[in-house]
């Protein structure tokens, strides 16, 4: 590999990992596709939106994260479930998940 194309392929890199969810300090609301995993607090089953999960998130004083699933995409009647979290390990993509910040 020359060196212009070390560069090239290093800067593409640091794109990418800059890009990664869990590589930011600041989260869109809501991030599509995307479970931010662990620290689970409470789980509220039979929750009809994103939009109702983040404000029952914003209502608890120690949830700073939440993750509100749509689509059950692994069949553990985990479908409509929103998940408090008092802080996040990591975040993967998973479709059909929905996540965010407290006060998202």
């Amino acid at each position: 590999m020359n060196a212009s194309m070390f560069v090239a392929v290093l800067l593409l890199a640091i794109g990418l990992a800059s890009a990664a969810p869990e590589g930011r300090d600041t989260f869109s609301c809501p991030e599509v596709d995307i479970d931010f995993m662990g620290n689970d607090g409470d789980t509220v089953h039979d929750i009809g939106s994103w939009e109702d999960c983040a404000t029952i998130c914003t209502l608890q004083f120690d949830c700073k994260y939440w993750t509100w699933v749509h689509t059950d995409n692994d069949n553990n009647g985990s479908r409509h479930t929103c998940m408090l979290k008092s802080s996040m390990t990591g975040v993967r993509y998973l479709p059909g998940f929905y996540s965010g910040p407290s006060g998202c």
